[in-house]
């Protein structure tokens, strides 16, 4: 009963303080002392119109909102706001911000939470091998308590973190990858406000997640699935990948994800490879340990603008794409499509399939090679495939550019169809409806365009082929 009531007194003295608090509006932390025994409250308040609080207590929660984010710790309110996000997930509290079962799984309630998963893999202290993160509700990382963090103010020092990195150190010519290796379940949860700004920042991966792998020796198949990214803004100058999603997903199953239509990326150089929005790479890596590389029921609805080897779902790859879909607007250099910027045989292993995905958005290479689902292809193997897929958008290029393909060789095409425009620029060589250019090696099976074909030179420009050879 004594400890009941201290409870209660400590939430009349909470309570009390919430005009202050309100007016406040700073990320912050308070501890009420009740006697012999001290309560901690993680609370968050936000600005509506009935207002809204949470209260957590270290034995017990009483909630009024199931959002989280603010603290508060001493005789006053004081501002604990982070330098970066390192240091906010160093500040991460379990049972608050997460949780972690009997089997190591990790459940993430919190911006806080997801921080820590990042500086636990970062640092190589857990990567997650054979177990499963999930998140319990979305989050919004503007809730992190990171100064500074906001889409327009984000700099190279407090940009979100992401989990798992692969850099390059070019003085060394070497190497560094400390991926995540597990499963990722977004659980049908958003992810909202990813800024990251690097502009001068060379060889490290953006996106949510930076670097993905699978380990059979010490674990099983590393998947990200079933999330949403939302209002996400990336700017990068010289990174290895980038992505919304992964940077570089290596043996790595990418299942259900979604960025919605708020989010843009741009990149600050036009050569720049390995830019897409739910993966800047995806490839078989050359390590042999089992995992598998795959890309389905993915929809980007976001910007990219800037680089090269782009494309709205996966820049570069050479592995499985299902049931994948682009909406967003693509505009790069060269090798630019609303699926894949750049398909190679040498990306991956057979067999090599594109099959029903689709795209709509505007597709735009400043120089060559754009396409509706895939911009240039390089596949000599019989396994290759495009099949099912359809184009609405526009494509624009300075030639080699089609409605499905801008450059295809040796993979078949069959079942797709093209009704987006495809323009050039008044002199621009192999523009077709279907495929820019076809090599002998490849086919067309069963497709049609019904978009313009224009701005090419005659020879190398047809209603659904401009070149064959």
């Amino acid at each position: 009963m004594k400890r009941f009531l201290a409870f209660l007194l400590c939430l009349t003295l909470l309570c009390l303080m919430l005009p202050a608090i309100l007016a406040a509006g700073v990320f912050s932390e308070y501890a009420a002392d009740a006697g012999a025994n001290t309560y901690t409250f993680r609370v968050n308040l936000k600005e509506t119109e009935s207002g809204s609080l949470s209260v957590y207590s270290e034995s017990g929660s009483l909630k009024n909102d199931a959002q989280s984010g603010m603290r508060f710790r001493g005789a006053s309110v004081q501002s604990t706001e982070f330098s970066n996000w390192e240091e906010a997930g160093n500040a991460a509290v379990e049972g608050t911000d997460y949780s972690v079962d009997t089997n190591g799984d990790y459940t993430v309630m919190t911006a806080l939470g997801l921080a820590k998963i990042a500086n636990l893999v970062n640092s190589g202290e857990e990567q997650f091998a054979g177990k499963t993160v999930t998140l319990s509700q979305s989050i919004d990382l503007l809730d992190g308590g990171v100064a500074g963090y906001a889409k327009d103010t984000v700099t190279a020092e407090n940009s979100w973190n992401p989990i798992g990195t692969l850099s390059y150190d070019f003085a060394a010519n070497q190497v560094t990858v400390m991926p995540f290796l597990g499963v990722f379940d977004g659980n049908d949860c958003t992810v909202k406000n990813l800024f990251i700004n690097y502009p001068d920042v060379f060889a490290k991966n953006a996106g949510l997640f930076g670097s993905t792998l699978s380990d059979f020796n010490i674990g099983g198949q590393c998947v990200i699935q079933n999330i949403r990214i939302e209002g996400a803004k990336i700017e990068a100058g010289f990174p290895i990948a980038n992505s919304f999603l992964v940077g570089m997903a290596a043996d790595t199953v990418l299942s259900g994800c979604t960025v919605d239509e708020t989010s843009e990326m741009t990149v600050l150089s036009d050569d720049v490879q390995l830019n897409g929005g739910i993966a800047g790479g995806a490839q078989e890596s050359t390590l042999d340990l089992g995992g598998e590389t795959l890309i389905e029921d993915c929809v980007n609805n976001g910007t990219i603008t800037g680089g090269m080897v782009t494309g709205g779902i996966v820049g570069g790859t050479g592995q499985k794409i299902l049931n994948c879909t682009n909406n967003g607007t693509i505009t790069a250099s060269m090798n630019v499509g609303g699926i894949a910027g750049l398909y190679s045989e040498d990306n991956g292993f057979a067999p090599f399939e594109i099959i029903n995905c689709a795209n709509t958005g505007d597709i735009t290479a400043t120089y060559s090679w754009a396409g509706g689902i895939v911009g240039d292809i390089y596949v000599e193997s019989e396994d290759g495939l495009i099949a099912n897929c359809s184009n609405s958008g526009n494509i624009t290029a300075g030639g080699d550019a089609g409605g499905i393909s801008g450059s295809s060789a040796g993979m078949q095409i069959k079942n797709c169809y093209n009704t987006g425009d495809i323009q050039g620029d008044g002199s621009a060589e192999n523009l077709g409806g279907i495929a820019g250019f076809q090599s002998e090696t490849g086919s067309l099976v069963n497709c049609y365009s019904a978009g313009n074909v224009s701005g090419g030179v005659a020879e190398s420009t047809g209603a659904a082929v401009g070149q064959n050879k």
